[in-house]
């Protein structure tokens, strides 16, 4: 029941729908489907946030292609010297 976040900024070279993303809706359909909503909250309870990250976390280097569908819910930027995050052009 983790709730994912996606965030979608197509192009013509990418393979997604171009379509805003909607967490509402994409919890009701969830409940339609598998009747239950996903818990919005167990990712950042469990893992922490890049908040939390920057204060207790160090040497990570986070890796997103620029296409990549996971990446609205990815490290994009560098939290700090010791975290690093690399978006892959074209990938």
């Amino acid at each position: 029941q983790i709730f994912q976040v996606f965030g979608r900024n197509a192009s013509m070279e990418d393979i997604f729908a171009t379509d805003l993303w909607d967490g509402d809706a994409a919890s009701e359909q969830c409940y339609g489907r598998h009747g239950s909503y996903p818990d919005r909250q167990h990712f950042p309870i469990r893992y922490g946030n890049p908040k939390t990250w920057s204060e207790t976390a160090s040497n990570i280097v986070w890796s997103q292609g620029e296409y990549d569908p996971w990446k609205g819910g990815g490290v994009t930027t560098a939290l700090s010297p010791s975290l690093k995050a690399v978006v892959i052009a074209e990938a």
